[in-house]
This record gives structure tokens, C-alpha cells and sequence, in this order.
């Protein structure tokens, strides 16, 4: 499909690929349609099993996954996007690179895995008020 606009993986617990998807626009109505469509493949939340689905943009999707899964369902942002909202606000590119390192093993051990959530949010937060607010291109609001 010379036209696709987005790709919808569903992995199983333990990374593997079980279903793939290419839709032609990033409307709701394609997006709701794969959401119903995989919803059965979800097993119902329990305190060791949780479905979660990653997105470049967690916000945007949230609302509609909730439509579609309820509570059962958790929406997250995906790991280079995170880093990314970070450091776009940073002025300097040596700084920027240096954070983006920081927040790079923030996430992940040495071996490539996610950190345990309690331990990353420690070291997110290490690496972000590492950066002087003079170095920042946003507003006090911001």
C-alpha cells in the first residue's frame, strides 16, 4: 500500500508479533475499526497481566482507546518520543545530545531493556534538572 499513513503492530507478552496492520489515513474511524478488531486478542486486566498500548502520540489516542477498551487497557508514550519532547525544548545541540543520552539510559538498562517504571522515573528526573532553565527555548508556562 503505496498510501499507508500508519502501522498497527500487536505483540504478545513477550514481543512477539501476532498481528499487523496498515491503515491509509490516522482517522478514528480506521483507528476505532483496528482497536474493535484486536479487542478480543486483549485478555481481560488482571494484576499480572495488563494490556498497554504504545503510541508516538499517547495523547491523541487515549480517549479513543478508553472508548473502545475501558479501563482494561493502559495508553503509553513510546520511548523515542519521550526523549524527543524533552530535548526539542533544549537551545544548545551539546546539551540537547547530552540529554538525550542521560534520558536514552534513563530507560533503558545496558542490555536494551526498559527499566523497572519506580527506577526510570528516578533517573528521568535526574536528567532533566541536569539542564539549566537558561538553556531552555520554552516559556515559564511551559
Amino acid at each position: 500500500m503505496k498510501d499507508a499513513k500508519m502501522l498497527v503492530l500487536l505483540q504478545n507478552e513477550i514481543g512477539q508479533i501476532v498481528g499487523r496492520w496498515l491503515t491509509r489515513s490516522e482517522n478514528n474511524f480506521e483507528t476505532r475499526e483496528l482497536l474493535e478488531h484486536v479487542k478480543s486478542a486483549c485478555p481481560v486486566e488482571t494484576d499480572s497481566n495488563m494490556c498497554v498500548i504504545i503510541s508516538d502520540n499517547a495523547n491523541a489516542v487515549r480517549s479513543l482507546v478508553n472508548e473502545v477498551f475501558g479501563s482494561a487497557v493502559s495508553v503509553r508514550q513510546d520511548p523515542f518520543h519521550v526523549v524527543q519532547r524533552f530535548t526539542e525544548k533544549v537551545k544548545d545541540k551539546g546539551t540537547k545530545i547530552r540529554m538525550a543520552k542521560q534520558l536514552h539510559e534513563a530507560l533503558y538498562t545496558v542490555d536494551e531493556h526498559l527499566r523497572v517504571p519506580s527506577e526510570m522515573a528516578a533517573r528521568v528526573q535526574e536528567a532533566v534538572v541536569s539542564v539549566s532553565p537558561k538553556d531552555l527555548n520554552c516559556s515559564d508556562r511551559d
